[in-house]
């Protein structure tokens, strides 16, 4: 004769059952979350490249008075450039950064240019919704390297 037995606990299919709900959950919010991120560091770089930007308008000001046109000299010299506007800064330039010309429309006008930017699709989608939102900037993504350029005009 077998006794009653005293079932506590959850069966095997109840626990199953709760761990695909709680990974599913969690997926969602990796997707949720992700997408933030994204965002915050897309503004982060943009907002990185206002300061150079400001730096530079600072750095012009200040050497327009022995050079008339400081700039020339560092066009394409990432290191020297960051050097020259290092002073203006609170913070120390980690990305890729110089100050290029570029012709649009048959003028030619100075921009900074942070390049190189490590990203992925999602940092790039980010970063071409601040460049579509009209502020001045203009970016590139390269596909086969998976960097990004994003540029402002100084003036």
């Amino acid at each position: 004769m077998r006794g009653k037995r005293n079932l506590k606990g959850f069966s095997l299919a109840e626990v199953l059952l709760v761990v695909v709900l709680i990974g599913i959950l969690a997926g969602f919010l990796t997707l949720t979350f992700g997408s933030v991120t994204d965002s915050a560091e897309a503004k982060q770089i943009a907002s990185e490249l206002d300061a150079v930007k400001q730096a530079t308008l600072s750095y012009v000001m200040e050497n327009q008075k022995r050079n008339t046109d400081p700039l020339t000299p560092l066009l394409g010299q990432s290191e020297n450039f960051k050097n020259a506007i290092s002073q203006y800064m609170e913070r120390r330039i980690v990305r890729s950064v110089d100050v290029r010309q570029f012709t649009d429309g048959g003028v030619t006008a100075y921009y900074v240019v942070l390049f190189n930017i490590p990203t992925d699709a999602k940092l790039a989608a980010a970063l071409d919704k601040i460049v579509k939102n009209g502020s001045g900037y203009m970016g590139v993504w390269d596909n086969n390297t998976g960097k990004y350029l994003l540029r402002l005009k100084l003036r």
